[in-house]
């Protein structure tokens, strides 16, 4: 069968959209919901964290089990449990409840790692940045829409978004049966190709250095999501709106980053170049964003934005070319190892904030360093070794 990945790799954006749009319809309301259940701060802290955690565990799985089964089947399965995560969030009625829902949506989290997998086959050598671009602004566009739509449904109660979110989960697992091709071909003959090169599954799914570029640059983000909010307040007198309106603008600023700047700066100046200065341009907006005023911390975050957008789909295609026929498990070791540090992060910047508000900032700049050095330490990777493969899928 022929697979056109002009109109696969769509499909799969608007699948990843769909499913974290839906996500994230129960975000603003969760905090409320816990608090209305009796929940304490540290216990609303829990139910966060417990996304993270449950991706850390299932990611690497979850990926695993791609190389192994197919893409498609493990990816329908993971938007299946965030049908069912929506159901007990919309059903729940106490902490304990939510807590479980909580866990079953980081479980099918893993889902990113899959998709990521999954555009990585699809797309050819020279456009994999591209696709897994469009991929990152797809989820990046999916976590602005789906808690503004939830801040809109705020009056309807956790129950009424947990049903509209269930809906929208539904509809990204029939978008996905409908559209997406069977993935099992294209890995059993990359695998065949990568063997017959003397390729061996002993190798690391992915290199170490690029996990810990992929920590750190994501802590250095989480660090400033967790204190941004106390830092407008402080310091500049911003509230929820002002916020509101930062972070969607930086949402916008990393998607257009991902979906129309990183690919051509890729072909240009090559992939681990892009993936490098992206860090450092994220870790110099961070640094930067408490030294401005009011109207300097806008532009310092989307700068800081935009270097996650670059970072994002060069770092996920470097991982994709380390491990060509491990990309389901080397894209699942990558984002456990950010799950990681989302759980983690947000902590330490809140008690590093409390000694000083700019060690949380300079902490990230610090981050950002270490991750673009890992990324330069990568060894060189032959770029053009799937061209068979690329060309075997299509024929």
């Amino acid at each position: 069968m022929r697979l056109s990945s002009r109109l696969v790799i769509p499909a799969l954006c608007l699948v990843v959209f769909t499913d974290l749009m839906g996500f994230g319809i129960i975000l603003p309301l969760l905090p409320y919901a816990a608090d209305t259940f009796g929940g304490s701060p540290s216990m609303i802290g829990l139910l966060f964290a417990a996304y993270s955690i449950a991706q850390l565990v299932s990611a690497p799985l979850l990926g695993r089990a791609s190389d192994r089964f197919g893409r498609k089947p493990v990816l329908l399965l993971a938007l299946s449990g965030s049908v069912l995560s929506a159901l007990f969030m919309a059903n729940a009625t106490s902490l304990s409840g939510l807590l479980v829902a909580r866990v079953v949506a980081g479980a099918c989290g893993g889902s990113i790692a899959v998709a990521h997998a999954f555009a990585a086959d699809l797309a050819p050598p020279e456009r994999r940045t591209h696709s897994l671009g469009m991929l990152g602004a797809a989820v990046g566009l999916g976590f602005v829409a789906g808690p503004a739509i939830g801040a809109m449904l705020a009056h309807q109660g956790l129950s009424g978004a947990g049903i509209v979110s269930a809906c929208v989960a539904a509809a990204a697992l029939c978008l996905a049966a409908a559209a997406l091709p069977d993935a099992r071909g294209i890995g059993a003959a990359r695998q065949h190709v990568h063997q017959q090169r003397g390729v061996h599954r002993t190798a690391p799914a992915a290199p170490r250095v690029l996990l810990v570029a992929a920590f750190c640059t994501t802590a250095a983000f989480c660090a400033m999501e967790a204190t941004l909010a106390l830092l407008g307040a402080d310091r500049y007198g911003f509230g929820p709106q002002a916020l509101g309106w930062m972070l969607a603008a930086a949402g916008v600023a990393m998607a257009a980053a991902q979906g129309a700047i990183a690919a051509p700066l890729a072909a240009r100046f090559g992939t681990r170049t892009v993936a490098a200065a992206g860090a450092l341009v994220l870790g110099t907006g961070l640094a930067c964003l408490p030294l401005l005023p009011a109207w300097g911390t806008v532009t310092a975050l989307m700068v800081a934005s935009i270097g996650q957008g670059l970072l994002a789909p060069a770092l996920s295609t470097l991982v994709a070319d380390a491990a060509p026929d491990r990309t389901g498990a080397a894209m699942g070791a990558v984002q456990s190892a950010m799950a990681l540090a989302r759980a983690s992060a947000p902590a330490v910047a809140g008690i590093t904030y409390d000694l000083r508000p700019l060690l949380p900032y300079l902490s990230a700049l610090v981050l950002a360093v270490v991750a673009a050095a890992c990324i330069r330490a990568l060894p060189g990777q032959a770029r053009r070794a799937d061209e068979p493969v690329a060309k075997e899928i299509s024929a």
